[in-house]
């Protein structure tokens, strides 16, 4: 069985702030001062962004895909979701990948990764978890944090001062 609607799709989930840190900074390492090319989000026939399928940052020829299940659970994988590969999710939608249509993405395309941080959430005495992928860009004189959030098993897409959560940030520099 595959994952979010995507049979082939396999990624490992991330739960533990400090485990995904470790991970993310590699992954992310040849990034900086490159600039976003693009993006793909799936949509169904209506034009409604499917918050719950896969998101996929275009850098250099890099597909950077991001996805979550859970709250505070996330997924980072890079060139492994076929975009041909048919989207099945509810059987009343037909899904396609779509590289327009998210202002806040389109308007990123372009702009240079300053840095790039993982976004946890301190519970205290409970713990630490997940929160998300800050994105640090900028392009001449404009620059925009954009936060891609897991958002219970949702991902969601704001600035970082959008975010009104009200638990202690703690911001974990990639590069």
């Amino acid at each position: 069985m595959g994952y979010l609607g995507i049979q082939s799709y396999h990624p490992t989930e991330y739960r533990e702030l400090s485990l995904f840190y470790d991970y993310a900074s590699s992954v992310f390492a040849k990034t900086k001062n490159r600039k976003i090319d693009g993006y793909k989000a799936v949509f169904n026939q209506n034009g409604d962004f499917c918050e719950d399928c896969p998101l996929i940052i275009q850098i250099d020829d890099i597909n950077f895909e991001i996805s979550t299940s859970q709250d505070e659970l996330i997924s980072l994988t890079t060139n492994s979701i076929d975009l041909k590969e048919e989207i099945v999710w509810l059987e009343k939608d037909k899904w396609t990948w779509v590289d327009s249509g998210l202002t806040i993405l389109d308007r990123l395309i372009g702009h240079k990764i300053n840095s790039i941080s993982i976004i946890g959430l301190d519970y205290g005495d409970i713990g630490k978890a997940i929160h998300g992928i800050l994105f640090n860009c900028s392009n001449n004189d404009n620059s925009f944090k954009l936060l891609i959030r897991t958002n219970y098993d949702k991902i969601t897409l704001l600035s970082i001062e959008d975010d009104k959560t009200e638990e202690p940030k703690i911001e974990m520099k990639c590069y």
